[in-house]
C-alpha cells in the first residue's frame, strides 16, 4: 500500500508555460463569476439598467486587454 503525504503540497504546473495558463484560467473564472453576480443582481433590480450597461461595457474593455496581452 502507498503511503501518502496529506501535508505534501500539489502543484497544478511543472514549467512557467503552465503555471501561465493555470493562472489565466484562474482569472477568466474570475471574470465568469463576478459577470453572474452582476447578472443575478440585474434580474433582482438590485442595480438599473444604467449600471447594468456601465459594468458590461468595463467588463469587456477589461476582457478585450486580457485576450490581447
Amino acid at each position: 500500500m502507498t503511503n501518502i503525504n496529506l501535508d505534501e503540497e500539489v502543484r497544478l504546473y511543472t514549467n512557467n508555460t503552465e503555471r501561465e495558463k493555470y493562472n489565466l484560467l484562474a482569472t477568466l473564472f474570475g471574470i465568469i463569476v463576478s459577470l453572474e453576480y452582476l447578472k443575478r443582481a440585474y434580474v433582482r433590480d438590485s442595480i438599473t439598467a444604467a449600471e447594468y450597461a456601465t459594468f458590461t461595457a468595463i467588463c469587456k474593455s477589461g476582457c478585450a486587454k486580457g485576450i490581447t496581452t
